[in-house]
């Protein structure tokens, strides 16, 4: 059984005065929704729920708001907060998994409702409502996630489950008078250091002498992230010859669908030179070649680096949208990225050096070293392609750091403290 009814809400009975807020109280339940009209607890009615006739206060005014917010909160309970019985979370979840277009975000999103579905089977339930997600729910769900996995990323699953919640109750699928998660601290996901590359280590990647040529590929892939503006793995794999146009590195990134355009660089072309001097005419540069490689019917669609099978992403034409491909797909790109960053660690110990190298590293070495060469942040983020100052802020809050340290020792290393300096007075 559900009432609904307004009570002069005191954090302690012997406290003069109070809050007037809705009580809704179902299976021995309270919530309480405030008006924000506060009284003394001698001018409350408590039988008729109301403000007492009394010239202390403008009791019809309150008396007015008071009513106006029952009829609001028993409007809303009922007609939305409740919604239909067969409203069902996992369902909703299900169809907003579907409407996804980029299957990267299919798999994570379904990972975390597998979790739900999981807890649910723990409590013998085979689905979950709307109605059924209360405070209560959602730590108990959060209980179970700790058990089986790190605190942040429990609290990183929950964090989704209450974005779920907050696009159904925008579509007016369903609200609540209470948001569930409302009393709910969630963790921060906890941010790891990215490792970066300092101008020595990089130039010792460089001069390693490397025979292996599956190793060497691997370097040079790497160097070619680094040298592109920091380019992710995943645009990498899927680079074709039809990116280059008219001297300049055109796509578009796969995570964030930004349009990039960047210089076809010396250095770009001696890491390519290889891959395109076999096939060159005679008295025709590297530039020449690969111009010609964008655009011959038979090689523009062609991938530069050879860790994917062109006939196995046949399918997706000259217009290069790896962004809507299928789940097989991309399952097998991001196994390709898996064995990519295996093999950048015998590029590491190749060139001795002890940072750890994976493909994101290129991407962080790349902005730091732009950093440490006093390039402004402007600059920094459009390189990068982010969409805001304050992504490229965190994500260079690290390097940050380090450079004021270094702006802070070569002030200490002018005015050195040390025997010279005159002798304080004892005290």
């Amino acid at each position: 059984m559900r009432t609904i009814q307004a009570v002069l809400y005191q954090r302690n009975k012997k406290d003069s005065a109070g809050i007037i807020k809705i009580r809704v109280t179902e299976n021995r339940k309270p919530i309480y929704v405030s008006t924000e009209q506060k009284v003394l607890a001698r001018h409350w009615d408590d039988k008729h729920s109301k403000v007492k006739e009394t010239d202390e206060v403008d009791y019809e005014y309150i008396n007015k708001v008071v009513a106006a917010k029952l009829a609001e909160v028993k409007a809303q309970y009922e007609e939305n907060a409740v919604a239909s019985k067969a409203s069902s979370f996992v369902g909703f979840f299900e169809k907003f998994i579907e409407r996804q277009t980029n299957e990267g975000t299919k798999i994570k999103y379904g990972v975390i409702l597998s979790k739900v579905k999981s807890y649910l089977k723990e409590k013998k339930k085979d689905d979950l409502r709307f109605k059924e997600i209360t405070e209560d729910l959602v730590y108990s769900m959060r209980r179970y996630f700790y058990l089986s996995m790190e605190a942040d990323t429990a609290d990183h699953y929950l964090k989704v489950v209450k974005s779920v919640i907050g696009k159904a109750v925008k579509a007016n699928v369903h609200n609540y008078i209470r948001n569930p998660f409302a009393g709910i601290e969630l963790k921060a996901a906890v941010t790891k250091t990215p490792s970066s590359l300092t101008a020595e280590q990089l130039q010792q990647i460089i001069n390693a002498d490397i025979q292996d040529r599956r190793v060497a590929t691997h370097r040079s892939a790497f160097l070619f992230q680094l040298f592109a503006q920091g380019m992710r793995i995943s645009d990498l794999l899927v680079l074709r010859w039809n990116n280059f146009q008219d001297g300049r590195l055109e796509y578009k990134m796969i995570k964030t669908g930004r349009q990039m355009s960047i210089l076809l660089n010396d250095n770009l072309v001696e890491i390519l030179r290889p891959m395109v001097e076999p096939v060159s005419r005679l008295g025709e540069s590297a530039r020449e070649t690969i111009e010609r490689l964008s655009s011959k019917k038979d090689s523009r669609n062609r991938f530069v680096f050879p860790f994917l099978d062109d006939e196995e992403f046949a399918a997706v034409d000259h217009r290069n949208d790896f962004s809507r491909i299928g789940k097989a797909l991309y399952v097998r790109l991001n196994k390709k990225s898996i064995v990519y960053n295996r093999n950048l660690k015998d590029v590491q110990k190749a060139a001795g050096i002890k940072t750890n190298i994976t493909s994101h590293t290129a991407r962080h070495s790349y902005a730091s070293l732009l950093l440490d060469g006093d390039v402004n942040l402007y600059a920094i983020s459009q390189s990068l392609g982010h969409s805001t100052l304050l992504i490229t802020q965190k994500y260079l809050s690290n390097f940050r750091t380090k450079k004021l340290d270094d702006v802070n020792d070569a002030l200490v290393g002018r005015f050195p403290l040390g025997s010279s300096r005159a002798q304080s007075p004892s005290l």
